[in-house]
């Protein structure tokens, strides 16, 4: 999951010496070479979050306010959502859910505004109807929003003052609001689903916080039903996690993948109960967007176009796999803020990753098993 903010982030010259050394190594055994040249322009401005939906991906726009939507598979352009149509300024977050007979996106602004689309496929295309705009309880105007889905398929919010909202994921209405006075959060940044639990990763105030404020940085596992604090670890509980800036978490392969901006790092929780792992450190840097499937993950380091990178790691065991950056392939990596997957139904290619970078305003598209760029839409 993406990051709610942008944080400062240190800048020691030693861990910019080496990112830039990282990014001189060869790709990974078995890489295959892009297959395109980049694509013309389609409206990405600023790309900021995706989400896939039966073959199709949607790209908000934050500078526009818009939605691109393009072939999950090819990068070919289906479609584009005016700003008029969408109804809300600098999208900055989304996510998709899908039953069987419905495909919903619910996107959301910063101070909590949303709204719902259902989507509908054809064979002439891409449609999508307004079916749900409700501002999110207690998320302050200007106040990061981020979403991910539920067990069953509905919307989670968080708001970076500590609340959570459900959302139907058929109609976009509020079903729970649970305000930060019952979540006991402040400081939220991101989180992630696991059954009738968030686990939302919490960060102390940047660039100099006090001791007192880094030790309560870590992740807090929160019940959906009520809100009640299930578990938390955090530096003051946990000597060896060492979190510091945590603003990305996915869960895969029965372990949550917590992304630390500011110590260059990945660390591993399991989730029944919280407990410390491990820790990955294999080529990351500024880590924030972090995406996973059932057995791997992938973190995107964010420096510029020279150490920005994306990184995989399987989850069973949790080992490193592969980096790829600018320097060992034609991607075009450049702060990369958000990332996902898609199945593209291909025995070659069995699924795709999908990196959006609003540096540059556009988007590398990576075979998700060799790292491969398969095209740069721009």
């Amino acid at each position: 999951m993406p990051a709610l903010s942008p944080r400062p982030r240190r800048l020691a010259a030693a861990s910019v010496a080496l990112a830039a050394a990282l990014c001189l190594a060869a790709p990974s055994a078995g890489a295959l070479a892009a297959t395109s040249a980049p694509r013309s322009v389609f409206a990405l401005s600023a790309p900021t979050s995706l989400a896939t939906v039966d073959g199709t991906l949607f790209v908000a726009n934050k500078t526009t306010g818009t939605i691109t939507l393009l072939n999950a598979t090819t990068g070919a352009f289906e479609g584009l959502v005016s700003h008029k149509v969408l109804g809300l300024s600098a999208p900055s977050a989304m996510a998709a859910s899908t039953g069987r007979t419905w495909h919903t996106v619910l996107v959301a602004s910063a101070g909590g505004a949303n709204r719902a689309f259902a989507v509908t496929k054809t064979k002439s295309g891409v449609s999508l109807k307004a079916i749900g705009t409700v501002g999110l309880a207690n998320c302050a105007r200007g106040a990061a929003v981020s979403l991910t889905t539920g067990a069953a398929g509905q919307f989670v919010a968080l708001c970076s003052n500590g609340a959570i909202d459900e959302l139907s994921a058929t109609t976009g209405h509020l079903v729970r609001a649970l305000a930060p006075a019952v979540t006991g959060l402040a400081g939220a940044t991101a989180l992630s689903v696991v059954g009738g639990a968030a686990f939302v990763t919490v960060s102390a105030a940047r660039p100099s916080p006090a001791p007192a404020a880094v030790a309560k940085e870590g992740v807090v596992e929160v019940a959906l039903s009520n809100g009640k604090r299930l578990g938390a670890i955090t530096n003051a509980t946990c000597s060896s996690c060492g979190f510091e800036g945590p603003d990305g978490i996915a869960y895969s392969g029965g372990q949550l993948w917590v992304a630390d901006s500011l110590n260059d790092q990945a660390t591993q929780l399991s989730t029944g109960p919280l407990a410390f792992l491990g820790t990955q450190t294999s080529n990351l840097y500024g880590t924030g967007a972090v995406v996973a499937t059932s057995t791997a993950v992938y973190l995107a380091s964010v420096n510029g176009p020279t150490s920005s990178m994306v990184t995989m790691f399987t989850t069973k065991p949790g080992t490193y796999q592969w980096m790829m950056c600018n320097t060992n392939g034609p991607y075009k990596f450049d702060n990369p803020s958000a990332m996902a997957i898609a199945a593209t139904g291909t025995v070659l290619h069995p699924r795709v990753l999908w990196v959006a970078n609003p540096a540059d305003n556009l988007l590398d598209e990576m075979d998700a098993t060799t790292g491969a760029l398969l095209t740069t839409v721009a």
